[in-house]
């Protein structure tokens, strides 16, 4: 942000990316009792952003746009190439939670 028109290079990129492998690592075996306070911060930082960027993306959008009607209720199948079945692929994260969920509860976990 500060500078453009600076580059880093393969290794530089390489070095950040083994120093947040590091610094998670360090997080998670070091401070074990502190992850549920991190996993808190986390999801109220997600939360938080997430709201952030529907309120800009909704004050910068041009002219011409779809009604709240149309963005929220139009279902557009054909540019998936799986045609009705794409409202069942974005079912597969909630059951995919709900099965690892019911998993743990019967086996007393």
């Amino acid at each position: 942000m500060y500078h453009p028109d600076y580059v880093l290079s393969a290794w530089q990129l390489l070095l950040i990316f083994y120093a947040c492998c590091l610094l998670t690592f360090v997080i998670c075996a070091t401070c074990n009792k502190w992850l549920p306070l991190v996993d808190t911060a986390v999801a109220a930082w997600t939360a938080v952003s997430i709201i952030v960027i529907m309120i800009a993306l909704s004050v910068t959008a041009g002219a011409g746009r779809h009604s709240a009607s149309y963005s929220l209720s139009n279902y557009d199948t054909s540019f998936s190439g799986w045609g009705g079945f794409t409202f069942f692929i974005g079912l597969l994260p909630g059951a995919y939670v709900f099965a690892v969920r019911d998993h743990k509860v019967h086996r007393g976990v």
